[in-house]
C-alpha cells in the first residue's frame, strides 16, 4: 500500500476515530490482537528469508546491506 492509498481509504472514517493495527498473538486459539497506533515514522527494511517478511533495519547494520535491497517505507507502531 502507498501512502496515497491510506490516505484515501482513511478518507472515509470519522476523524475522531482511533486507529489501530491488527497483528496474531500466536495463542493457541489464533487470537488477532489490535494495538493502537502511538507513532508514524520513516524506516529502511530489508526482505528477511528467515522471517518471510521485511524487517527494520538499524541504521549502524544498513553497511551489511546492497542499497537495491533496502528501501523506506512508512511505519506505524
Amino acid at each position: 500500500m502507498k501512502v496515497k492509498d491510506l490516505k484515501a481509504q482513511l478518507s472515509f472514517f470519522n476523524d475522531e476515530q482511533e486507529v489501530c493495527f491488527a497483528f496474531p498473538s500466536g495463542d493457541y486459539w489464533g487470537t488477532t490482537q489490535a494495538k493502537e497506533v502511538s507513532n508514524i515514522s520513516e524506516d529502511k527494511v530489508a526482505w528477511s528469508e528467515y522471517h518471510n517478511t521485511h524487517k527494520v533495519i538499524d541504521c549502524d547494520r544498513e553497511d551489511r546491506y546492497e542499497q537495491d535491497e533496502l528501501k523506506e517505507v512508512v511505519i506505524l507502531s
